[in-house]
């Protein structure tokens, strides 16, 4: 079975650890389905959501040309994660404010990041930060048929601890697993420092692809208890 030993499992997608994050979880207030996850870091927050796309095309570009054709004062710029969509998003209060929204097409999958505060506006450290969490996250599409811009299904989080007995109990209830799934990543590669070669996210085509050869912070458990989030509220 691939090692995730340093990731939190979300189902679609797994989280690398970042030292003083908070993790949210974005859920149905009916069903408690969870439908995506925020990650706090100082005056910054990532949005995470992960979509099933077409098998022959990627979806970045076609969802991409929806929010700009939404809202005319959204425009797009080359960033690190390739061309990124700056969106202005009222939120509650009637406050106005500042997202970037990143996609990383993958096999028969998308990754969707609204970044907001200082990583949606600002260079520094918490956009550095950010940036590199975003880069180290590992899709897992999984072979369940799903519409493009389908949400793949997510699980409230599993910690390394927990995921051994979490995977046992998948195989006991539907006997041998194959270790690689079609879109299936086969686990992260771990981090050199900065300096000693290409960032991990580079070396493997099954990990998300980033120019970035930031330095990671100490590992550390995401903080923070789960709970419903409405997050930014952009739609697929």
């Amino acid at each position: 079975m691939p090692d995730y030993d340093e990731y939190l499992d979300m189902g679609s997608y797994y989280l690398p650890f970042l030292l003083g994050i908070q993790l949210r979880i974005k859920a149905n207030r009916k069903t408690g389905q969870v439908l995506g996850a925020t990650i706090t870091f100082g005056a910054s927050s990532l949005e995470i959501e992960a979509f099933a796309a077409p098998k022959t095309m990627g979806l970045w570009d076609d969802m991409r040309a929806d929010l700009l054709a939404a809202n005319d004062k959204a425009t797009q710029k080359a960033g690190v994660f390739g061309t990124e969509v700056m969106l202005p998003v009222t939120i509650k209060g009637g406050r106005t404010v500042m997202t970037r929204v990143v996609g990383i097409d993958g096999p028969r999958w998308m990754l969707r990041g609204v970044f907001s505060g200082r990583a949606a506006v600002a260079e520094g450290p918490e956009t550095d930060a950010l940036n590199k969490f975003f880069a180290d996250i590992v899709v897992e599409r999984g072979d369940e048929p799903l519409a493009p811009r389908d949400l793949i299904p997510m699980h409230p989080p599993v910690t390394p601890e927990a995921a051994p007995c979490r995977r046992a109990g998948r195989c006991g209830r539907r006997g041998q697993r194959q270790a690689r799934r079609a879109g299936q990543a086969q686990g992260p590669v771990r981090f050199r420092p900065a300096g000693a070669g290409r960032d991990h996210a580079l070396a493997r085509s099954d990990v998300l692809r980033s120019p970035l050869n930031a330095p990671l912070a100490p590992a550390d458990r995401c903080g923070g208890r789960p709970a419903q989030d409405h997050g930014i509220g952009i739609p697929a």
